[in-house]
Formats: C-alpha cells, sequence, structure tokens
C-alpha cells in the first residue's frame, strides 16, 4: 500500500499536470505518492508500479548520495541538479531534477530533458500557476453569481448560518430582507434577456451602494435578491436601509438606451424574535416580501407569524400547479358580455378555474400570480386557447349558442416564438372559425415593445381574431399609442366602475375614455359592472358593452346555454 499524503496538502490543481509533458511527481518526503501519466511513460513504467516506491531508486547508483540530505535541497536550487535516471527497462535517461517545497515534507519533483525539448522550469511554475488561479476560478463561481458578481445562494447561506450562530454566542440581533423586482418579468419579456441582464446588474449595484458596512447583498436568482444585516442592532436600522433600497430602484434604469421602470417589494425578518435558525429566517423574510406585495408593491413589510400559514399555502400551490394540467384539474368558466344598447348578449370571458385534489377549488387571485411566477402562464395559456376551441365546437356540434371566446393573454405568450402558428393549429384541429376567438392584452404588454407587438397582433387581426385592450386606465399608454394597434373595443378597469356611481373623478375618467375610445374607432366594455346604478350612468355616457356580476358570475360552460337565452334583466 502506498504512503498516504498528508492532509494539508492540496492535490487537485497538481493532479491536473498530467497534461504536461514532463516527468512530474509527488513526494511524501522519499516516496512517490502520485506520478503523472506521461512521466511514468517516460521512465519505461506505470503509474500503479512507480506510486510507492522510492524516488532515490529512480536514480543512477552513482548518484543517489545526492539526494542524502533529502529532496528539500534541491528546492534550495532553483537551477537544479543534473542527475542519471536508471529506468525500470534497464535503460538510462540525462535529466535535470528540479524541487519544489509545498509544506509539511511534501516535494514536486520536476524531471526535465536536458536537450532542453521540454519546457523550462518558469515554464512549469507558471503552468501551476494558472491551475491554481483556475481552481480559484472555480471556487469563486461556485460561491457567487456570475451575471452579477454578487454572493450566489451558496455563498448566502453559509453567511447566513455563520451570522446566526455568532449571533447566538453574543445576543446580537441579524436582520434578513428578501427583494423582489417588481415589474422585471415584463422588463425582461418585453425588451428581452439582455436588457433584463442589464436591469439585474444595475440592480446589484444600486443595492450594494444602500448597505452598511458589514451587510451582504446576495442573488438568490431571477430578480430575487437578499441584504444579510449581521449586527443589525436595532430594528429601526433595517427601515432605513430598505427605505434607501425602494427609493434607489424606483430610479429609471437605463437599459443600453432604452428607459425601464421597476420596483421593489422587501420583506424583513430579525432573528433571534421571528426565527431559531438561518432557514426559518429565509422562508419569514420570503414570506413578508410576499405580503408586501399584497399591500401594492414598492414597500416594506416585517414578518409577523401570521403569514406562515400563507407561506405553507403557496408552497402548496405552487406544488399543485405542476401537475394540474396533467391531472384535468384546470377548467374554463364563462362569464357573458352584454350590449347596452341592443339587450343582445355579445360574447363571452373564458376564465381560469382550478378544482385541486389536494386543495379543493384554488382561487385565480390566489394560484395566477404563483403561476405567472413560476413560469408556467405559457403552458396553462396554450392550453386555454385549446380549450376555449374544443369548448366553441362542441357548442356547435351540439346546435347551441356560441359567442365569441375572449382569452386573456399573457406577455409570455405574445412574444412567444410561433404563437400564430399555435392558434391557427389549435382552429384548424377543432375546425373553428378565427372569429369565434377574441384575445385580450394589458396596456404595460404592448407598450415597450409596441413593433413585434403591432406586427403580431395586426396577424392576428388579419386572421379575424378579435383583440381587446384589458385593464385600461391602470397602465401607462395613451389613447394615441392604441391609435396604433389594431384594437376593436378598450375595456375600462373595474377600479373606476366600482364607484362611478359615487365619486365624480371616477365618472369624469370614464366619460373621457368613452369618449376618445368612440373617437378612434373602438368599443368601450366596462367590466366588473355589479349594481343597476352603475349600468343606468355607464348608458347614459354611452359605453357599448358591460360585464359583471349584475349579469351573471362566471359560469361552466353547460350553465352557459340556458343564460345565453334567458333575456337580460339589466
Amino acid at each position: 500500500m502506498s504512503p498516504s499524503l498528508p492532509a494539508s496538502a492540496s492535490l487537485s490543481p497538481i493532479q491536473l499536470l498530467d497534461l504536461v509533458d514532463d516527468v512530474l511527481c509527488l513526494c511524501d518526503g522519499d516516496t512517490i505518492v502520485w506520478i503523472n501519466e506521461s512521466g511514468a511513460s517516460q521512465l519505461g513504467g506505470s503509474r500503479q508500479k512507480l506510486i510507492g516506491t522510492s524516488f532515490r531508486h529512480l536514480l543512477h547508483p552513482d548518484h543517489r548520495r545526492h539526494l542524502d540530505d533529502g529532496l528539500g535541497a534541491l528546492a534550495d536550487d532553483p537551477k537544479g541538479l543534473p542527475m542519471i535516471l536508471a529506468r525500470p527497462d534497464g535503460g538510462t535517461m540525462a535529466a535535470l531534477v528540479l524541487s519544489r517545497c509545498f509544506g509539511d515534507n511534501v516535494y514536486g519533483v520536476v524531471l526535465r530533458d536536458l536537450t532542453g525539448r521540454m519546457p523550462a522550469w518558469d515554464t512549469l511554475v507558471r503552468a501551476v500557476t494558472r491551475l491554481e488561479e483556475r481552481a480559484r476560478d472555480l471556487s469563486r463561481q461556485a460561491s457567487f453569481d456570475s451575471l452579477t458578481g454578487l454572493p450566489n445562494r451558496t455563498l448566502f447561506m453559509d453567511r447566513l448560518n455563520q451570522a446566526v450562530h455568532q449571533a447566538e454566542r453574543n445576543g446580537q440581533m441579524v436582520g434578513l430582507m428578501f427583494i423582489d423586482l417588481d415589474g422585471f418579468k415584463l422588463v425582461n419579456d418585453t425588451l428581452g434577456h439582455d436588457m433584463g441582464d442589464l436591469l439585474l446588474q444595475e440592480t446589484g449595484r444600486r443595492l450594494a451602494a444602500c448597505i452598511r458596512s458589514g451587510d451582504t447583498v446576495a442573488r438568490l436568482g431571477g430578480d430575487e435578491f437578499t441584504v444579510l444585516m449581521p449586527n443589525l442592532g436595532t430594528y429601526q436600522n433595517a427601515p432605513a436601509v430598505a427605505g434607501r433600497i425602494l427609493d434607489t430602484l424606483k430610479k429609471p434604469f437605463d437599459l443600453a438606451g432604452r428607459e425601464a421602470f421597476v420596483s421593489g417589494s422587501i420583506g424583513i425578518t430579525v432573528f433571534p424574535d421571528d426565527a431559531a435558525d438561518a432557514l426559518s429566517m429565509l422562508k419569514n423574510a420570503d414570506a413578508a416580501m410576499y405580503r408586501a406585495k399584497e399591500h401594492g408593491k414598492a414597500n416594506f413589510q416585517f414578518f409577523t407569524t401570521d403569514m406562515n400559514a400563507a407561506v405553507e399555502e403557496r408552497l402548496a400551490i405552487k406544488t399543485g400547479l405542476s401537475q394540474a394540467l396533467e391531472r384535468g384539474e384546470m377548467t374554463l368558466a364563462f362569464q357573458p358580455k352584454l350590449d347596452l344598447k341592443t339587450g343582445a348578449y355579445t360574447g363571452v370571458e373564458a376564465l381560469l378555474r382550478w378544482n385541486a385534489a389536494a386543495l379543493g377549488q384554488v382561487s385565480p387571485a390566489k394560484f395566477i400570480p404563483v403561476m405567472e411566477e413560476s413560469g408556467l402562464m405559457g403552458r396553462v395559456g396554450e392550453w386555454a386557447i385549446d380549450a376555449a376551441c374544443r369548448q366553441y365546437r362542441d357548442w356547435l356540434d351540439h346546435g347551441k349558442t356560441a359567442p365569441r371566446i375572449a382569452i386573456n393573454l399573457s406577455v409570455r405568450q405574445l412574444r412567444a416564438a410561433g404563437f400564430v402558428t399555435l392558434v391557427k393549429r389549435a382552429l384548424e384541429r377543432t375546425d373553428v372559425p378565427a372569429s369565434a376567438l377574441e384575445f385580450e392584452i394589458t396596456e404595460g404588454m404592448v407598450s415597450r415593445d409596441s413593433d413585434s407587438a403591432v406586427a403580431i397582433l395586426r396577424e392576428l387581426a388579419d386572421m379575424g381574431i378579435g383583440l381587446a385592450m384589458d385593464d385600461f386606465g391602470t397602465g401607462t399608454s395613451s389613447l394615441s399609442v392604441i391609435r396604433r394597434f389594431p384594437i376593436d373595443s378598450i375595456k375600462i378597469d373595474r377600479a373606476f366602475i366600482a364607484d362611478i356611481a359615487t365619486d365624480a373623478s371616477c365618472l369624469e375618467i370614464t366619460r373621457a375614455i368613452i369618449s376618445m375610445g368612440h373617437a378612434l374607432g373602438r368599443r368601450i366594455i366596462a367590466e366588473g359592472v355589479e349594481t343597476t346604478d352603475q349600468v343606468v350612468v355607464l348608458r347614459q355616457l354611452g359605453c357599448d358593452e358591460i360585464q359583471g356580476y349584475v349579469l351573471a358570475p362566471p359560469v361552466p360552460a353547460d350553465q352557459l346555454a340556458a343564460l345565453l337565452t334567458t333575456p337580460s334583466h339589466v
């Protein structure tokens, strides 16, 4: 059995020198514990036979006396010592023996051919140095995010664990912030991943400029960042840092000449008050971050114990969504739209419903945000288009009224390569006319990447598919911008409709949207209409269509036929 190498010696850079032409070996004292393949071949033996033998036995008997003082003596001579080697096959080889000490009686030995055909000693030293640098680079890659240069999840968790252990010993407080960028996915999907990467890099720089000395900013992945405050001091220090972060994120981002805007939702948790370990702290900060999103985004929230149930529910939703389609748990519900002038139903909007085996009926307000964050919206959106076409065909086959079906598009679908082809195939597969479908898009989906969006929407419109601008009034687009898009109708956001009968400002905003929309030749639809008072006002303002619980809630397909054949009471 060959002698073991002392634990303090690092072999990894040396082992990579199998590719070097020189004879290289590593010795523990006088015993060879490693030799490169090239070296073993030149000496006329094999690696297995040479390991465990004495280095002195490689030398001609006349030269062994030079090593009476050990290999350490050679380490002091940068020029090396000419010697004759005795090969195992009986031959000899003239060589220059150089030694380098690696500590703890471990030596690296180089045997160089005297003819000079092999690299010089200084070249090999540079090679070793490059390998050591490569090892450091690999170590850095394992600990730092390649895009932003910030600590990654692995290094962050290591520092968080250390901070918690030290705080336990010293009776200190540790603060942790979990930061998620609001609006990043829209920037990434509309401007492209390259612009998204620039935004993340700039975010990292801005966050690093906001923290205190001794704090750590890390990127966990995607648009999620953390700030570790190992010596928080008092609770008041956390809001101060969070406030600086919120302020810096609100400033416009210059992405290679293109301006973008995002904000941040921040969750804050504190050790030892909220959690007893690092993993619990991360979980709590994540929960507090989602509470910040629920409070309108662009704010920070401290963790409270009642968030635990919400965290568990969100995890269960995310887990269940991954198999919802395969299990047939997703369905479509349909809510009708009514023409205020004729009293006729003009179509229906298809809305996702999820009846999960483990969770029961899950509210769209809970599962749709998780679906968007987990990247499932594109796949579910494709399913919804196909399901709507199949449902329309089923109505036709059974001689029932088949209203136009409106489907909400996500920005991911609109930007996906081959989206128009996907829609065409769904229509052809079910033998359904393009006029059976209407796609609803939001202002944010088209306001940033307008040229590409216009081309895709025009292609859909040319097929005969209807197009509607959903949630109008909540984004940043103006009607002059919408004029460029082949939009058939504009849906006024429910936020204005809710108080239209009691709030003068909501009334005037709605009046202006209807007036300008009509001037541009678009039909106007009010969504979220719930009372007859709202219907009266909308009729007076000249609104074309309404949708909401005043007509009916979303219903399953088998209940829709009876609803559409019953005269409306509004």
